[in-house]
């Protein structure tokens, strides 16, 4: 374990270096070794490949990178040896679609023409740009080219079947893929429509927001998009805010376990090596140290992980060719921040630091949003999407996709799909596969054995919960909006809200992060705008349960697919609350291997403005901490207007600490249309020793007679009847209901502050 950890940092230390020279021994050892293992696979290829008439021909992807890595090691270093292994592969390539039987070609309109080459656009980029680099290498004669070319052209020309359009990764695939067969055959008859199709498809990408909500696919869209701009010469697009935005959004996602995190269509520590490539073009472009740390580290981490292929290679080659040696690595100083904002990022982080110990939390609450409409109407009613956000998005809003602490990683995402197009029950996209509440209408069954009138005919078991709310995993329209996020000295706090208006709800998830003691804890309020029956349960999702008793979990991840994470740290799911609610688990399939999902679950009645609540504390400890004496530090607070608010007391060592929120924001709203349409005592609630009309409020007390506390949204906060911070009166003129001027208070936006006081 210890040397695991040694290693781990090893990885994600901030004197990492990446320069041109590692790039080019990882890409020369790398295709070595792929070199060696080609015949050896294209003859398995032959052997065991099976053609679907679901995807028709499917030549393999390694030989086409292999190809394009070769070409460019010919480019930097002359050597013709390179430029013949591309031709011979090329040459071969080509000959591939013989053993694509007859009979499917027939049931394939796209076909009708002629089978192409490659008719896969994820790699038919590279397979252009391999050839470019080697066609005036002397080494093709007459035939030669033409057959190489002909599969080119042949591969090129059947994108025009299906032109796939909008703000996505596959777009701009078609786009460059076009664009590079205009540069490679200028005077080809179809040049001039392929450089048209490929300004057609950029245009809804270049300089625009992207429709994804996936770290996979955000990869590979930027990738692509910034080749196809080096193609093109128009490199001063990436002095506009969206490309400088993008970067900076994905270098806030990266965890400390060395790369990006896994959100939407993407599994955990998969696919993300594009970005290094993407970082070194940040960093040699804005001269910023902060890219190059990013490219550093999932660099570092793809060497660890012992990851090598044709593939890689020419990601790194890209990665080689941006990389500026005069740019030094600078480690990033943001902690807990938004990424970026609460408009197009709509992520939360929270962060101590950049070190492999740190902790990360990262709160998704993208919806689909208002952008890119075209775009999502176009996909919707083009390709099987039901189960997706438009587009590559799960149903993960209010979700918390991550966290990790002291190197162990304690929540993990869902993962991709392990189906086409996703698996059963919508895996593993659907709400009830990451860690969030789910809500659906109607009372589920939660008798065990109802009191029969004479002999059952049969005997009927309890409903479980995931019997209950899954169904084909298809994705429900919502809305999200930030209500606050506010960084303190001691405390920092998040409020997101979800709108699903069909179903009749919004649920605002709270998060605040106790920094010293590095816990956190998550409140889940719903309030509902219909009257009927539903079923509520949040969800939290591990892959082993080590103890548990009634309202506690104590968990463990030590892998994810097929990553051995481990680590020395658990994490302690705690339900403090539990009046009328049920707390239990259930096996699943999660991220391609055996889970729990963990779940506090409650089904009623409930009228239009009711408020119902779950409480989670989210407590990593280390492992051979004794869970109790944490469970025993949490106390519920009586609360005067519960639960309109509800509160809590932590007793840790020399202090307490008081947690104060308020959980209806409307109820403090007066009758009368005036202004302010609120007053202290219409929004006041006592949390014990605290009465506020806040938002949320932390109080801190010590016993050497010192007080440090945090507000949010209030005109009053009191401890033991002394006010502590309050606004001030104020005449607010030109009432709305033509009344006379009225003295009144506004709401403060927040303070901090610490204080001796004379505590009884």
């Amino acid at each position: 374990m210890k040397q695991n950890l040694i290693l781990l940092l090893f990885v994600v230390s901030t004197s990492i270096s990446a320069v041109k020279k590692d790039y080019l021994d990882f890409i020369k050892r790398a295709v070595e070794n792929s070199w060696k293992n080609y015949p050896a696979s294209i003859e398995q290829w032959k052997e065991t490949t099976k053609h679907y008439v679901l995807w028709g021909y499917n030549p393999p992807a390694e030989p086409v990178y292999l190809a394009d890595a070769l070409a460019f090691l010919y480019k930097v270093t002359g050597d013709k040896s390179y430029a013949a292994r591309v031709v011979k592969i090329l040459e071969e390539y080509s000959e591939l679609k013989k053993f694509y039987p007859e009979e499917f070609a027939k049931l394939r309109v796209e076909y009708s023409e002629g089978i192409p080459a490659l008719p896969n656009f994820f790699f038919l980029y590279p397979y252009v740009r391999a050839y470019l680099s080697v066609k005036n290498s002397g080494l093709l004669n007459e035939e030669l080219k033409r057959r190489i070319t002909d599969g080119i052209i042949s591969s090129v020309d059947h994108l025009s079947y299906f032109p796939e359009w909008g703000a996505h990764n596959r777009t701009v695939l078609r786009a460059l893929s076009y664009l590079l067969g205009s540069i490679a055959f200028p005077d080809h008859p179809s040049a001039s429509l392929w450089r048209k199709q490929a300004e057609v498809l950029i245009y809804d990408n270049l300089g625009k927001w992207e429709a994804e909500d996936a770290t996979l696919y955000n990869g590979v869209w930027l990738h692509a998009l910034l080749i196809y701009i080096e193609n093109t010469g128009s490199e001063d697009i990436l002095k506009g805010h969206i490309f400088r935005y993008y970067f900076d959004y994905y270098l806030n996602l990266i965890t400390p376990f060395g790369t990006i995190v896994d959100v939407g269509d993407a599994n955990f520590n998969s696919g993300f090596e594009r970005f290094i490539a993407c970082f070194e073009k940040a960093a040699s472009f804005y001269k910023d140290g902060r890219y190059k740390y990013a490219a550093e580290k999932i660099f570092r981490r793809m060497l660890y992980d012992g990851r090598e292929s044709a593939g890689l290679a020419s990601i790194i080659s890209d990665a080689y060719r941006w990389c500026d040696d005069r740019i030094k690595a600078i480690t990033p100083t943001d902690q807990s921040r938004e990424v970026l904002e609460d408009i197009i990022g709509k992520k939360i982080v929270f962060r101590t630091g950049w070190d492999s110990l740190s902790t990360f939390l990262l709160l998704n609450y993208r919806d689909e949003g208002d952008g890119n409409y075209l775009t999502r109407y176009y996909l919707r009613n083009t390709i099987p999407v039901e189960e997706e956000k438009m587009h590559h998005g799960s149903s993960d809003e209010n979700a918390i996709s991550f966290l990790m602490t002291h190197g162990s990683i304690l929540l993990h995402h869902a993962g991709y799909r392990d189906a086409l197009p996703s698996g059963m029950f919508g895996a593993f996209r659907a709400d009830y596969f990451h860690n969030r509440l789910v809500v659906r209408k109607n009372k589920r069954e939660a008798r065990t054995k109802p009191i029969y009138l004479g002999s059952p005919i049969q005997e009927q078991r309890k409903q479980s919960l995931l019997e209950f709310v899954r169904n084909s995993g298809n994705y429900r329209e919502s809305r999200t909006y930030k209500i606050d996020f506010l960084t303190f000295k001691e405390v920092e706090y998040s409020r997101t809200r979800l709108v699903e208006e069909k179903i009749g709800y919004s649920w605002d998830r709270i998060i605040v992060f106790l920094k010293e003691l590095n816990w956190f804890v998550v409140v889940d309020a719903v309030k509902f705008t219909q009257t009927d029956y539903y079923t509520l349960a949040v969800l939290w999702h591990t892959q082993r349960i080590l103890r548990y008793g009634r309202g506690f979990y104590d968990t463990r991840i030590d892998s994810i697919g097929h990553f051995k994470v481990g680590g020395d740290y658990n994490l302690l799911i705690y339900f403090p609350e539990s009046y009328a609610k049920e707390d239990s688990f259930e096996q699943e399939i999660r991220h391609f291997q055996d889970e729990f999902a963990i779940y506090q679950t409650i089904s009623s009645h409930y009228k239009t403005g009711d408020i119902e609540f779950f409480i989670t504390f989210l407590i990593p400890h280390h492992k051979d901490e004794n869970i109790d004496s944490l469970i025993n530090k949490v106390k519920l607070l009586d609360v005067d207007k519960f639960p309109l608010g509800i509160g809590f007391g932590i007793e840790d060592k020399d202090k307490k600490i008081y947690l104060c929120l308020k959980l209806d924001l409307d109820f403090e709203i007066l009758r009368e249309n005036v202004r302010p349409r609120y007053n202290f005592e219409s929004g006041r609630i006592r949390y014990d020793k605290v009465e506020t009309d806040a938002y949320f409020a932390y109080i801190r007390e010590n016993v050497r007679r010192s007080l440090y506390y945090t507000a949010s949204n209030f005109i009053s906060l009191k401890f033991d009847d002394k006010i502590l911070m309050g606004a001030k009166p104020y005449t607010f003129s030109l009432q709305l209901d033509g009344g006379p001027d009225r003295v009144g208070y506004t709401k403060l936006r927040f303070w901090e502050d610490q204080i001796n006081i004379d505590i009884k």
